[in-house]
């Protein structure tokens, strides 16, 4: 199932619902009494953690079969885990007036981090070509030698070390996680414009050094003993919330369907390749079936070459034909499914290469049924979209597969086709 227009206008309108409650409470709350406030932030603190989960596990089930399905999974844990803290400190606030330190909350809340940083952690090392060594030397040197000592410093500072062990402990582990995230942040913001990030990282980067920003107020103001539920730090936790679901939603809303491209070559053979591709190139199938385009194809994914085929062909068919276990298998076709691409889509086409592209440094992608997109578009607007991909090809240095019924088309087309590259 994927979301439909009406789908995303349920999903924003729900979003602007929750901000214009938002904004219409909050004058409301700081001039009424604290119990009120009191039961206002935690209201809201639930709606916005519901409204993630919301979101993330929507991401989880409409991109099951994607690379959203890992960081959707381990997201909603997150935010299941926080929310559990929440409602555990809420309830301890409102039967005892107070949140004993350590409680039940702190240990879901600190089990949470877990799962977040793994995704940031992974996404890093998804596109770590992108990366010089230094840059990542310099972030961890960051870390280690001034986020670390500054958070166990401002604890100690700010903390009574005579309660014991165990709130000490969880004291600690607070500003560790959190220095934590932000080093894993300051990487991925450096990589943002480096690797083209899209724009939902970002804004869910701002949200997570929102929440972090929020953690260190509330050891300020717990040190003091001037913390309250819906003092400042909390009004952070929520803005933190609402800026990471803004940032789901934009995964959802977005037109772009994501398929699972992780460059994975089928295995590396020790035996010297059959076939031959110059790197940067691009090579011309003249055939009426997809015949030796894909003994080229597994020539190459066998020996240690990441690829991917989009394709007319349908995929389990070709998959269990050539015996192709890792390789992205697309599908031009009109009927939706989790791997399918509408043959009037060609911008979609374009993207789906593009980010297969520029997470491998050694990788060949085919296309098979140009002549089919012929009869869905028109030759100029195919002609556009097999240069925009010859042009990544060469870009990212790596090799272009086309296959061509020679049949279908007329004599002028097929030299304009075949007039920048290489006949096989």
């Amino acid at each position: 199932m994927r979301d439909t227009p009406n789908m995303r206008k349920v999903y924003m309108g729900v979003y602007l619902l929750i901000i214009l409650l938002l904004s219409f409470f909050i004058p409301y709350a700081f001039a009424s009494e604290r119990e009120f406030l009191s039961y206002y932030t935690s209201i809201v603190l639930t709606a916005s953690m519901m409204l993630c989960l919301f979101f993330s596990w929507r991401i989880f089930t409409l991109h099951r079969e994607t690379e959203f399905r890992n960081i959707s999974l381990y997201a909603f844990i997150t935010f299941l885990l926080w929310g559990i803290s929440e409602v555990v400190w809420s309830g301890y606030a409102f039967l005892y007036g107070r949140i004993p330190m350590p409680s039940i909350g702190d240990a879901f809340a600190i089990m949470g981090y877990i799962p977040l940083l793994y995704i940031f952690a992974t996404t890093i090392f998804t596109y770590k070509r992108h990366l010089a060594l230094s840059d990542i030397a310099i972030s961890s040197v960051f870390w280690v030698a001034i986020l670390l000592p500054l958070a166990l410093f401002l604890n100690s500072l700010f903390s009574d070390l005579s309660l014991g062990f165990l709130p000490t402990f969880f004291n600690c582990l607070y500003p560790i996680f959190d220095s934590m995230l932000l080093s894993l942040l300051s990487i991925l913001l450096l990589m943002y414009r480096k690797a083209n990030l899209e724009t939902y990282w970002l804004i869910i980067s701002a949200g997570m050094i929102s929440n972090t920003v929020g953690d260190l107020l509330y050891l300020y103001y717990d040190a003091f003993h001037i913390y309250y539920v819906g003092a400042l730090p909390d009004s952070f936790m929520m803005g933190s919330l609402l800026i990471i679901a803004l940032g789901f939603f934009i995964i959802l809303g977005s037109k772009v369907v994501y398929f699972k491209t992780t460059p994975l070559p089928e295995r590396s053979e020790s035996s010297t390749p059959q076939y031959s591709m110059e790197k940067g190139s691009v090579y011309l199938f003249e055939e009426s079936l997809p015949q030796r385009s894909f003994e080229v194809l597994c020539d190459l994914v066998t020996h240690g070459v990441s690829g991917l085929c989009i394709l007319r062909s349908y995929p389990p068919h070709m998959r269990a034909k050539w015996k192709l276990e890792k390789t992205p298998l697309i599908w031009f076709s009109s009927t939706e499914t989790h791997d399918s691409v509408a043959p009037a889509d060609l911008s979609k086409v374009i993207h789906i290469v593009q980010e297969f592209l520029r997470k491998t440094d050694d990788s060949v992608v085919m296309i098979e049924g140009i002549e089919y997109l012929i009869t869905q578009n028109d030759f100029i607007t195919v002609l556009k979209m097999v240069h925009a991909i010859s042009d990544l090809v060469i870009i990212h240095d790596s090799r272009l597969i086309i296959t061509l019924n020679p049949q279908v088309l007329e004599e002028k087309e097929r030299v304009l086709l075949g007039r920048d590259f290489k006949i096989f």
